[in-house]
């Protein structure tokens, strides 16, 4: 049996949830990209008269397009960082047989993965009504991993 530890279980759920939500947000930043680069490539061409550009819109969307790049490398560096330790601390937590069978599933399926509960459940084969209690029970069980390897408090110096 697994003794609760609240504290390691906080950063847990916080670890967690940042992996869920950064898988989410870049693509929001794929796409700013993509619309910046549209904008510095696409001259409007509707036939109405212009006062003559001085450049300065132009060096101001490059700088925006620089800069979204740029958040889009940062994002992805701390995006597999947080992966790479959420991996280690299901590990850590299977080879500690900490774990009931599909915890490790669970917690992969759902936070790193970005399946929907219901994707998740028949993944793992539980039932939909079940996952929420499954998904917390994954968490309490890698407390202790995520206390072993020093990531207590980890996802609170990321930028998401």
């Amino acid at each position: 049996m697994v003794e609760f530890d609240a504290v390691a279980y906080s950063s847990a759920v916080a670890l967690f949830e940042y992996a869920r939500n950064a898988r989410k947000s870049l693509p929001s930043i794929v796409s700013q990209i993509a619309d910046s680069l549209d904008m510095l490539k696409s001259p409007n061409l509707d036939g109405m008269p212009r006062q003559q550009s001085d450049g300065d819109e132009l060096e101001r969307l490059a700088i925006e397009h620089m800069e979204l790049m740029r958040q889009l490398e940062a994002s992805k560096d701390e995006y597999k960082d947080v992966i790479s330790k959420c991996e280690d601390a299901i590990m850590d937590m299977e080879r500690h047989c900490e774990c009931a069978d599909k915890d490790g599933a669970v917690l992969r399926c759902y936070y790193l993965q970005g399946m929907s509960e219901k994707a998740t459940a028949k993944k793992c084969g539980y039932a939909v009504s079940s996952i929420y209690n499954k998904r917390e029970i994954a968490l309490v069980h890698i407390a202790p991993a995520i206390r072993r390897l020093g990531l207590i408090g980890y996802s609170q110096g990321f930028t998401g």
